[in-house]
C-alpha cells in the first residue's frame, strides 16, 4: 500500500506552482475517487449504457442495481482512456463525465471538482494529471476495498501533514475503530456468537448516520436490529420486517431523493392505512404468510394506500405504478411487514 500511496501522492508533483501543498488534497482525492469508479464500471459499462437508452431516473437506478449489482451508474460515453484521446476537449469532457453519474454520486460537487478542472486546464496541467491517473489500476481485483481504504487514509494523512494538521481531525482510522469494538465487547464475545443475539448500542456522538452502527465479531450476529421493549435478547419480527422494507427502499431511492426519516414516515403511513382495513387484517389472520403475500388483494390494497399517502413522496409513490421488476420484490417485502403487524395486533 505504501508503494501505491507513494505513486498516487507523486501525481501531486504535477500541481506544484499551481496549488499550495495544503491544497493538493482537493485535486488528488476526487481524481482518486473518479479513477476507482472508472475501474469499477468498466465490466458493465456497455450494459449500463444500453439500459440508459431505454430508461432513466429511479427506474434506471433500479434496473442497473438488479442487472449489474451496482448501486450507481454513469451514462456518459467517457472513460479515462477515451478522455485522453481528445486533449483539446479534455476539460469539457471530464466535467461531462462527472456529471453523468447517478444522483447518489455527489462527491464531485462537494469537492467543487469542475472548478479544479478549469484551473488545471488554464495552467496546462490537466492532461498530465489525467494521464497519470489513467496509469493507476484501481479495480477491486487489483486494489481490494480494504487496501483502497488504506490508500485513502494514507493520502489524507499526507495532506493533513502538508496542512500542519493531524489526520485524526479528518477521519478515525479503521484500526482504531476495530480496537474500540474489541474493547466494547471484550467481556461479551462468547454471548455474541450465539445465534439470534442482539445488543443495543447507544452512541451519543454518532456522525451523519445519527444512530445505528453495525458492529460484528467474526460473523454477523445481528447486532443491529430492533429488540422488544426492555429486552436485549430477542428480535421483534415486526421491526425486522419493517427494517427489511427500509433496506429495499434504500436500494431504490438514495438519500439525495429522500432522507431516512422520510422513508420511515412513508412506510409508517402505508402500514397505518393498510392496518385500518379490517378485511385485509382478517385475510392475514386466516392465511399463512406465504398465502397472504401471494394474494392479489394485497397488491390492490397497497396501490390504494400509496395513492392515499403520496403527499411529498411522489417519486417514491410513483414507483408502485410502474412495471419495474423490482416492484414485485418491494410489494412482497411490504406484505411480509404488514402480515407481521396484522397477526401480532390484538383483536
Amino acid at each position: 500500500m505504501s508503494t501505491l500511496g507513494s505513486f498516487v501522492w507523486s501525481i501531486a508533483d504535477q500541481l506544484r506552482g499551481v496549488y499550495r501543498p495544503n491544497q493538493y488534497g482537493g485535486v488528488v482525492l476526487p481524481f482518486t475517487i473518479l479513477r476507482r469508479l472508472d475501474c469499477l464500471m468498466e465490466p458493465t459499462r456497455d450494459e449500463v449504457r444500453a439500459l440508459a437508452d431505454k430508461d432513466e431516473g429511479a427506474g434506471l437506478a433500479a434496473r442497473v442495481k438488479r442487472t449489474t449489482g451496482m448501486p450507481f451508474y454513469n451514462t456518459s460515453p467517457f472513460t479515462f482512456a477515451e478522455l485522453l484521446k481528445d486533449p483539446e476537449g479534455l476539460a469539457a469532457n471530464l466535467i461531462d463525465y462527472t456529471t453523468g453519474f447517478s444522483d447518489n454520486i455527489d462527491v464531485f460537487e462537494r469537492f467543487k471538482f469542475a472548478a479544479e478542472v478549469t484551473t488545471l486546464a488554464e495552467k496546462n496541467r490537466l492532461y498530465l494529471v489525467v494521464s497519470k491517473f489513467a496509469e493507476v489500476d484501481l479495480h477491486p481485483d487489483t486494489v481490494p476495498n480494504a487496501e483502497m481504504g488504506d490508500l485513502f487514509e494514507e493520502l489524507i494523512r499526507r495532506f493533513a501533514e502538508a496542512s500542519n494538521e493531524t489526520a485524526g481531525e479528518h477521519y478515525t482510522p479503521r484500526d482504531a475503530i476495530r480496537l474500540m469494538v474489541d474493547l466494547l465487547f471484550a467481556e461479551d464475545s462468547a454471548a455474541l456468537l450465539e445465534p439470534g443475539t442482539v445488543r443495543s448500542i447507544y452512541d451519543p456522538t454518532a456522525g451523519v448516520d445519527k444512530g445505528t452502527t453495525d458492529l460484528t465479531l467474526g460473523t454477523p450476529v445481528g447486532l443491529v436490529g430492533a429488540t422488544g421493549a426492555g429486552s436485549a435478547t430477542s428480535k421483534d419480527p415486526k421491526m425486522i420486517a419493517f427494517a427489511a422494507v427500509l433496506d429495499r427502499l434504500n436500494d431504490l431511492f438514495g438519500h439525495e431523493d429522500f432522507s431516512q426519516a422520510q422513508k420511515v414516515s412513508f412506510l409508517e403511513s402505508l402500514l397505518a392505512t393498510l392496518l385500518a382495513d379490517e378485511g385485509l387484517v382478517q385475510q392475514a389472520a386466516v392465511n399463512t404468510r406465504k398465502q397472504f403475500a401471494e394474494s392479489p388483494d394485497f397488491d390492490d390494497a397497497l396501490t390504494g394506500a400509496v395513492s392515499d399517502n403520496q403527499g411529498a413522496h411522489n417519486k417514491m409513490a410513483d414507483y408502485f405504478f410502474t412495471n419495474a421488476t423490482g416492484r414485485a420484490q418491494l410489494v412482497a417485502t411490504i406484505a411480509d411487514a404488514f402480515y407481521q403487524y396484522a397477526v401480532s395486533t390484538p383483536g
